[in-house]
């Protein structure tokens, strides 16, 4: 062989060479790593408006994107408790007397995403609340008795709120003797102040004219207007 044909036969090899050594190079700086920035937004949405006091507080749990696997979701909330919908995405919780005046808080906890993924949201909602007269019951019994259950379940939301007043309007029918009116009213404060220990300052009772016999109970808060019989 030509010294010519040797140096054009090893050039030839090198560049083949250089081929099989460089195209796995070539394919390993194409090739891509698993994306790992896949991991959704957890959005907590709370109500629109202003809600009432012993209706549903309704908060539902947005992602985004939606992940395709199977998720778990579990709320907590700062006060109150899940009345409905615990383990789904929307729940709702029940707006109760003693909450009334604070924020609530719901917080979601989701299994089922990413290991590198938050898994966690909260939305906060001021439970704003104007202080009204509390109408706590309404019924009718006759004149010489008193209910029990009643002025029990009074007294309990008044030492729960000690600066709260139980107010508390006898309706009797036209004629009713002053004799009656007086035991009645004495029956109830001595159920309140002996049996209920609530303080005699804190009970008023008034009374006023109707068809049949009737008792309404409230508790009144500080700085509260008392209703009109």
């Amino acid at each position: 062989m030509s010294a010519s044909r040797r140096v054009k036969y090893w050039v030839e090899m090198l560049i083949i060479l250089g081929i099989f050594i460089c195209v796995p190079g070539s394919y390993a700086q194409n090739s891509e790593e698993p994306n790992v920035d896949g991991c959704p937004q957890i959005t907590v949405r709370g109500p629109a408006g202003i809600p009432e006091l012993g209706e549903l507080i309704w908060f539902d749990v947005e992602l985004s994107p939606e992940p395709r696997s199977n998720l778990t979701y579990y709320w907590a909330t700062n006060t109150g408790k899940i009345n409905e919908g615990q383990s789904t995405k929307r729940v709702g919780v029940r707006y109760l007397m003693e909450m009334r005046g604070t924020t609530l808080v719901a917080t979601v906890k989701i299994s089922g995403l990413p290991p590198n993924c938050g898994d966690a949201a909260s939305e906060d909602t001021p439970l704003i609340w104007e202080p009204v007269p509390e109408l706590m019951s309404e019924f009718s019994i006759p004149i010489a008795s008193i209910h029990q259950r009643n002025l029990r379940a009074a007294a309990n939301e008044q030492k729960s709120n000690p600066n709260d007043q139980i107010y508390i309007i006898e309706y009797f029918p036209p004629g009713t003797s002053e004799r009656s009116i007086r035991l009645k009213k004495n029956k109830i404060m001595a159920f309140m102040v002996k049996t209920l220990k609530v303080d005699g300052l804190a009970v008023r009772i008034v009374t006023a004219e109707a068809d049949r016999p009737l008792t309404r109970i409230y508790v009144i808060p500080p700085g509260v207007e008392n209703p009109i019989p």
